[in-house]
C-alpha cells in the first residue's frame, strides 16, 4: 500500500516537471468516456459536470480530478453551478444540491419537483433554474423556488428556457418560441421584470448559450455567435466565429478579453473586445475534437470535449498564454521597473505593470518571468513566461480562487529580479 502511494507521488512529480518544461499549449489533464458538459467554481474547487459519469472536482488547478457523486441517483449531469459551498446540478433524475462542496448530494423536491432544469446559474443572492416549464429563482440555496416568468413569452402555455447567464443583478435568458418572436430577454433586477432584447436577427435564431460579464454579452445560436459591448443594447454577429455550429463555449475575462470555443475550430481569442480574433489551438487538433465547454478562473482556462475522434478529456492552459500581456511601447523605457499592482488592495483581480529593456545581443528579447507566490513562498501562478522586446507591459492577476491575504509577485529577467507585496480582500 505504501509503495503504491510512493508511485502515485512520483508520477505526479514527473507530470509537473514535464508540464512545466513543455511549450505553451493546451495540456490534457483528465480523460473519461463522458461528455464534458459544463464547469463552475467556488473559492475551494473547480467543478465539472459530465454525462454519464457525474461530477468531478479539482483543488489543484486541474492537475487531478476526483469524482464526487455520493447521493446522486443518476450521473448524467447536464448543468452545474456553485453558490459558495452549495453546488447545484441537474441530472436525468432531477435537480440535486450539495451543501459541502459535492461530498454528498440530496434531491431538491419542494416547489420544483416536476422541473427538469436544463440550465443553472447563480449570483450571490439567488440561484436560477431554467426549464421547459419556465424560469425559477431561489433565495435560500434551493430550499424553496419562485416562478419569475412575468413578461417572458409563452409557447403552448409554457415558457421554455434555452439559456441563462447572470452577472451581478442583471439576468439574460434565451427562450424557445416561434420564429418572428423575440428570443433574448433581459432583467436588471434578478428577474422581477423583463424587457425584450431588440435585435432583428434574434427573431429567427435558436439560442443555445449565453455569457455576460461587465458590459460584454455573448449569445451562441444555431446561426453563430452574437456580441454586445454595451450590456445588450446593440449587437453584431461575429463573422470570424464559424456559424451553423450551435454549441459554443463562451468565456469573458473583461471588456476586452474574450474566449470562444467551437466544434471543429477549437479556441479563438480576442483581446480588443471582439474586433479581431486569433486561434489558440496549440496542443489540440481542432477538427478532431468536439470542443463544448470553456471556463476561465484563477489564472487558468479549462476546456472540455465530447466523443469524436478521441476520448473526451479536460484540458487546461494558463490564461496568460491565451491573453498575452498588454504592450505599450510608445516610449521605450530606459530601465527595468516593476510597478505596484493596482488596485491594491484588490478583489478579485488586479493589474501589474512592468518595464523591461532588451539585451543588445539577445534575439527576440529576453526571457521574462512574472510569477505570484503566497506568504510561504509557494508558487501560485505564472503570469508571464515568454521572450519580450523592450517596452512597458501590463498583466492581469485573477485571485478568484484564493482566500483573502497577502501575496507576492516577482519579476525576473536577465540578471534582474524584484518582488512586491499585494493584498487580496474579499
Amino acid at each position: 500500500m505504501r509503495m503504491k502511494k510512493y508511485i502515485k507521488y512520483f508520477l505526479v512529480i514527473v507530470f509537473l516537471i514535464s508540464t512545466s518544461n513543455s511549450n505553451a499549449q493546451w495540456q490534457k489533464m483528465f480523460e473519461v468516456y463522458s461528455n464534458i458538459n459544463q464547469f463552475t467554481s467556488n473559492t475551494n474547487y473547480v467543478f465539472c459536470g459530465t454525462g454519464p459519469t457525474g461530477v468531478f472536482r479539482t483543488s489543484n488547478s486541474g492537475i487531478t480530478w476526483d469524482p464526487v457523486n455520493s447521493g446522486l441517483a443518476n450521473n448524467n449531469v447536464i448543468t452545474i453551478t456553485a453558490q459558495e459551498n452549495y453546488i447545484f446540478v441537474n441530472t436525468d433524475s432531477g435537480l440535486y444540491r450539495s451543501s459541502n462542496n459535492g461530498n454528498n448530494w440530496s434531491r431538491i423536491l419542494e416547489n420544483i419537483y416536476s422541473i427538469f432544469a436544463y440550465h443553472l446559474d447563480c449570483n450571490e443572492q439567488y440561484v436560477f433554474a431554467g426549464a421547459n416549464n419556465g424560469l425559477f429563482r431561489s433565495s435560500d440555496h434551493g430550499t424553496t423556488w419562485d416562478s419569475i416568468n412575468t413578461g417572458l413569452p409563452y409557447l403552448h402555455g409554457l415558457v421554455t428556457i434555452k439559456a441563462i447567464t447572470v452577472y451581478k443583478d442583471t439576468l439574460y435568458v434565451g427562450v424557445g418560441v416561434d420564429n418572428g418572436t423575440k428570443k433574448v430577454y433581459k432583467s436588471t433586477n434578478n428577474g422581477n421584470n423583463w424587457m425584450a432584447v431588440l435585435y432583428s436577427e434574434f427573431d429567427s435564431v435558436v439560442v443555445y448559450s449565453l455569457q455576460a460579464k461587465d458590459n460584454v454579452v455573448l449569445c451562441g445560436t444555431h446561426k453563430g455567435v452574437f456580441l454586445s459591448n454595451n450590456s445588450g443594447y446593440s449587437w453584431r454577429r461575429l463573422n470570424e466565429i464559424n456559424q451553423n455550429i450551435g454549441l459554443f463555449g463562451l468565456s469573458i475575462l473583461d471588456n476586452n478579453n474574450i474566449l470562444i470555443s467551437s466544434f471543429g475550430y477549437g479556441v479563438q481569442v480576442s483581446t480588443n473586445g471582439g474586433a479581431n480574433w486569433v486561434f489558440k489551438n496549440e496542443g489540440i487538433i481542432p477538427d478532431e475534437y468536439y470542443v463544448c465547454a470553456l471556463y476561465s478562473i484563477g489564472g487558468m482556462t479549462y476546456l472540455g470535449t465530447r466523443p469524436f475522434s478521441y476520448l473526451p478529456a479536460i484540458y487546461r492552459r494558463n490564461t496568460s498564454q491565451l491573453i498575452p500581456v498588454v504592450e505599450n511601447n510608445t516610449i521605450l523605457p530606459e530601465n527595468i521597473k516593476l510597478s505596484q499592482n493596482y488596485p491594491n488592495p484588490f478583489n478579485p483581480s488586479t493589474k501589474i505593470k512592468f518595464s523591461i529593456v532588451s539585451s543588445p545581443h539577445v534575439s527576440g528579447g529576453d526571457l521574462v518571468l512574472l510569477k505570484v507566490y503566497d506568504v510561504m513562498g509557494r508558487e501560485l501562478q505564472t503570469l508571464v513566461n515568454e521572450r519580450l522586446n523592450a517596452g512597458t507591459y501590463e498583466a492581469t492577476f485573477d485571485g478568484s480562487m484564493l482566500n483573502s491575504g497577502v501575496y507576492f509577485y516577482k519579476l525576473t529577467t536577465g540578471g534582474y529580479s524584484e518582488s512586491k507585496k499585494m493584498l487580496l480582500i474579499k
